[in-house]
């Protein structure tokens, strides 16, 4: 059979007859085996970020928990305590050159010398020796400035005057102007301010006694009561309702004048008013008349109105002024 195959094809190619039929299909052959991977190919392009959705419909409300149990602290209530939510400021003056302490439950604000007031020609501005500003932390002898319409001001004027509480411990007056601060501080009172919570009432008392504090308040000090001082044109005043017109110690003269030009003296033209007693009040308005008093004891004893300082105690009793709830104490 190959051999007719094979000389039909030779016949066929020498004579070049016709294309025979097509022969019949082969039956397919079997699947090929998988290829290996291929190489990973270059990223793609980030596509887009898409539209926002619309906001979902609100859920059903929970249910609600179950009750806790009660919890416990271990306290006990108690009932509301006093609580002075005021505060106070005052000046306290020690006379001589030593500080003076704040009363008890007070802080001190700061510490200084004590100023009367300033004068210039007739025009007086006096200090309150019981408030915080007659008690300045650095003295000067001229520390006032004055200043015209036309925006200029001038510092140390002949006419300006500064007065300050003298030392009542100094038994020497100084007559002759002192221009050296060494002299002049020696003779200035010393001051603190004091901060805290308990109220101050001065009493003034008309007879040699003391006066003595009502219920609910305790002495704070002892004084003689002082009105005002004079010296030429100037006049510097105390209010009787204020700490500053009970001053520990009775002297003469109170002040102390410095002058615009640096000096500082005692002038024989100063005057001081206290305020006096009536021992036997019979003949109101006219006693005393006519009386001179020419020492110091006589002065304290028979003269001068006494006076005391009295601060309230607090008290735990009482209700306190920002609202009286009840709280709880651990225990």
């Amino acid at each position: 059979y190959q051999r007719r195959v094979r000389e039909a094809v030779v016949s066929t190619q020498s004579t070049g007859g016709e294309r025979g039929d097509q022969g019949p299909t082969n039956v397919a052959g079997s699947p090929g085996r998988t290829g290996r991977p291929g190489p990973q190919g270059d990223t793609g392009d980030r596509a887009p970020n898409g539209e926002q959705g619309q906001q979902g419909a609100t859920g059903d409300r929970g249910k609600s928990g179950a009750t806790g149990e009660s919890g416990g602290c271990d306290c006990v209530l108690e009932e509301p305590r006093g609580c002075n939510c005021d505060t106070h400021v005052y000046a306290v003056h020690s006379q001589t050159s030593r500080l003076p302490s704040c009363p008890d439950g007070f802080k001190t604000l700061w510490q200084g010398y004590s100023l009367l007031g300033y004068a210039s020609g007739e025009i007086t501005s006096s200090q309150d020796l019981g408030r915080a500003g007659s008690c300045v932390e650095s003295f000067d002898v001229m520390s006032m400035m004055s200043c015209d319409g036309t925006g200029v001001c001038r510092h140390g004027v002949g006419s300006d005057k500064s007065f300050w509480l003298m030392n009542s411990d100094k038994e020497d007056v100084p007559l002759k102007p002192m221009s050296n601060m060494d002299q002049i501080l020696p003779y200035i009172s010393r001051c603190s301010v004091c901060m805290g919570t308990n109220k101050a009432v001065v009493k003034h008392a008309v007879g040699r006694e003391q006066p003595r504090c009502d219920n609910g308040f305790k002495q704070m000090l002892t004084g003689y009561t002082y009105l005002m001082a004079m010296a030429q044109k100037a006049g510097l005043g105390q209010n009787l309702n204020s700490m500053g017109s009970c001053l520990r110690s009775p002297q003469s003269p109170v002040l102390l004048e410095c002058l615009g030009r640096g000096t500082c003296s005692v002038y024989v033209d100063h005057v001081d008013f206290w305020l006096a007693q009536d021992p036997t009040r019979i003949n109101p308005g006219a006693w005393g008349m006519g009386v001179i008093y020419s020492n110091m004891k006589d002065i304290k004893d028979d003269g001068l109105t006494k006076c005391s300082i009295c601060i309230k105690n607090s008290s735990p009793l009482e209700i306190a002024q920002l609202g009286n709830k009840r709280r709880r104490r651990r225990l």
